[in-house]
């Protein structure tokens, strides 16, 4: 069998990530992220923004489906990840299999743990029958990453194009619904999709790093012949 370079390996990394503008995306959102708070009211209500937003929603939609925030609950987005995950990891992309799972998992985590906490953005909503801190967005943030991570590892710009269009149309119904139905502010909603776009960026980075270290201590033979 003949060896095959490194470069063609089906575990090879894909283009998108090491793209130095990738990097430049992921500081923004952080940024964003980190910042957006800062325009928010002492006592953690609605920004101008969040007000001419809300405004529109409640004027366009009468009311907003619920089936409109199906897209980001995790029974849903947990099959579609796993799904995903093991079609890559048969097609021997196993970094790409990780960041799809590493990702959403690592941006949920840290949007409930460190961002919600952090910032204590409280929201009453006539939906739910207690306050909940609500900067960024959960709901936002599982679907954005799951977005974002599969658009990362997609092999070719149709793929690609493809899953961003499919994901931005989710993600505004998803908007919508958490902006009608007073889950969360607009803000909320942007926080979310940026700490997304953030996260799943870092994790793919460090992921073809490691995956970078661990093909450079490889032995050639077993490097030419993943079989072995």
């Amino acid at each position: 069998m003949p060896a095959t370079p490194d470069h063609a390996r089906a575990d090879d990394i894909h283009p998108v990530g090491r793209r130095p503008g990738a990097r430049l995306l992921a500081a923004m959102c952080l940024i964003v992220t980190v910042a957006l708070p800062a325009t928010f009211p002492a006592d953690g209500g609605a920004t101008g923004f969040d007000t001419s937003v809300e405004t529109w929603v409640h004027g366009s939609f009468h009311p907003v489906a619920r089936v409109f925030l199906e897209p980001s609950q995790l029974s849903v987005l947990a099959p579609i990840v796993l799904a995903g995950a093991a079609w890559l990891a048969w097609r021997r992309r196993l970094q790409a299999a990780v960041v799809v799972i590493v990702a959403p998992v690592a941006a949920l985590l840290s949007t409930e743990f460190v961002l919600k906490p952090a910032f204590g953005r409280h929201l009453t909503s006539p939906y739910v029958a207690h306050r909940f801190l609500d900067y960024p967005s959960g709901n936002t943030v599982a679907l954005a990453t799951v977005v974002t991570a599969f658009a990362l590892v997609a092999r070719t710009t149709w793929a690609r194009i493809v899953v961003l269009v499919v994901g931005v149309a989710c993600l505004a119904g998803v908007a919508a619904g958490l902006v009608w139905y007073a889950y969360h502010h607009p803000t909320d909603v942007v926080g979310g999709v940026c700490w997304s776009v953030a996260v799943a960026i870092a994790v793919d980075r460090l992921t073809l790093f490691a995956a970078r270290r661990r093909r450079a201590t490889e032995p050639r033979l077993q490097r030419a012949h993943p079989g072995i």
